[in-house]
């Protein structure tokens, strides 16, 4: 989703793109992706310069959504479990763990990627790969 919503709105990002610098297999980026479509949160564009886009503006994607699309025993574990302390124990942190998540949006990422990409590249020891505890 970050290099889908670090492209918004420019256009779709084709997944082989994705997997090349993801080195995540297209068979599961095209899994992720289907669930994605289904709760609604890319579109695809099919054809040349086709590939997938955000439907909705970062700002009004959160990760808690982005979680429960892809992992749905996500969402039906927080209905299943009750009953004993134990379970709403577990019931209470899946609550936490997802207000916390619904918290941060795919825009507030965006904005930390690009400070990040900006500050390594205004120091040249990181951007030309070498390293401080490189020996020579």
């Amino acid at each position: 989703m970050m290099d889908v919503a670090l492209n918004y709105p420019h256009g779709p990002v084709p997944l082989s793109k994705i997997c090349g610098r993801r080195k995540i297999s297209m068979t599961y980026l095209e899994e992720i992706f289907s669930r994605l479509m289904a709760r609604q949160l890319v579109e695809s564009t099919r054809g040349p310069g086709g590939g997938y886009s955000l439907s909705k503006g970062p700002e009004e994607i959160n990760l808690a959504d982005i979680a429960l699309a892809v992992d749905e025993s996500m969402g039906s574990n927080l209905s299943m479990i009750s009953g004993t302390m134990k379970s709403d124990l577990w019931a209470d942190f899946n609550m936490q763990i997802v207000q916390h998540l619904r918290s941060i949006n795919l825009q507030q990422l965006v904005h930390e990627q690009q400070y990040h990409q900006k500050s390594q590249m205004a120091n040249p020891m990181f951007t030309s790969g070498a390293s401080a505890f490189q020996n020579d």
